[in-house]
């Protein structure tokens, strides 16, 4: 056993540096989860972009607003998503991930009816970060809204590209 001078003073460091040992072992932790299991979540969340990108091609059907200004959805190989509609309303959304930042570089920018937004200034952001809950399961805070379901921060993007003001 230790001299009791050492023995305080490791007592010491142990108090006093615990909780932030303890914050710092469980941050490691869930950036492990996030780069295990975020590029599914996000591979699902773009899914439900894509998914409510067709959808809503077939629900404009015919309809002018449509025919004049065309939606479309882009997605590369590093998972970056891009969805634009051309006008009426005119509506540009750009997505990429980043699993080592547990975040995600998500700004849109929105115009209507049919004027272009001046591509020399960046778009909104929409805040969105990689969280992990108590049972290690991996979800997206977007806009400061949990949502633990990929097609809930879907659903959350395309509401705010479309809302009609």
């Amino acid at each position: 056993m230790a001299e009791a001078w050492l023995q305080h003073l490791i007592d010491g460091i142990k108090q006093g540096y615990h909780e932030a040992a303890e914050r710092t072992a469980q941050l490691e932790h869930e950036q492990e989860i996030v780069l295990q299991k975020g590029p599914g979540v996000w591979c699902s969340f773009v899914g439900y972009i894509e998914k409510y990108a067709r959808e809503a091609i077939c629900e404009f059907g015919q309809d002018v607003t449509l025919r004049e200004g065309p939606l479309s959805v882009k997605v590369d190989s590093s998972g970056q998503v891009q969805l634009e509609k051309k006008a009426f309303p005119y509506v540009e959304f750009s997505a990429t991930p980043d699993y080592v930042g547990r975040t995600a570089n998500m700004t849109y920018s929105k115009v209507n009816p049919k004027v272009e937004p001046n591509h020399t200034v960046r778009g909104t952001p929409i805040p969105c970060h990689f969280e992990v809950s108590r049972e290690d399961k991996v979800y997206l805070l977007l806009n400061g809204r949990d949502c633990h379901e990929p097609q809930e921060a879907a659903k959350l993007v395309f509401e705010k590209l479309f809302h009609i003001d």
